[in-house]
């Protein structure tokens, strides 16, 4: 949703303000990299639970694109959405790097390349299917119900973990 869609949603809904696209993708790129550097400055912060709050955020962002019209509004959906991804895509590198051996480390990044591959390829394939079925909405709407959803399950499973391991 993000890649593609944005682009073409952009230019539908503002057809005569093309500079706008560039001013997301612009804010987008900045924001992100705010956010990759608020991951770097994380020490004891809980990481777990951060990066289910960032999905949360991320998942309302995305489904801000289908929802908003103001351009002003818009900006802001892109701002955090940028942050929340970053925050999201470090954390998950660092967690997984700390939970797995050095030794497992190349073949783990080799496995996830091969499935973020394939999962690129069926997300286009299917953002493709639900745009063309039920518009650029539409797909925004699902991306960020699918987000939510991983989230949510996210953040309930942690609550277990800290539930059991609580007296």
């Amino acid at each position: 949703a993000e890649l593609l869609m944005i682009p073409m949603h952009t230019d539908n809904m503002f057809p005569d303000d093309p500079a706008l696209l560039g001013a997301i993708l612009s804010l987008m790129a900045l924001s992100g990299m705010l956010g990759a550097l608020t991951t770097g400055l994380m020490r004891s912060w809980p990481q777990q639970a951060t990066l289910y709050a960032a999905w949360v955020v991320y998942g309302r962002a995305l489904a801000s694109f289908a929802l908003l019209e103001r351009q002003a509004t818009i900006l802001l959906a892109a701002v955090a959405l940028g942050y929340s991804g970053a925050i999201v895509d470090t954390l998950l590198m660092v967690m997984m790097q700390r939970a797995v051996s050095g030794r497992h480390r190349a073949k783990l990044l080799g496995l996830m390349s091969i499935v973020f591959n394939f999962g690129d390829v069926t997300s286009l394939w299917m953002t493709a299917l639900v745009a063309s079925a039920f518009g650029y909405p539409a797909v925004f709407l699902l991306a960020a119900a699918i987000t939510l959803f991983i989230a949510g399950s996210g953040l309930w499973l942690t609550r277990q973990e800290v539930a059991r391991a609580s007296p």
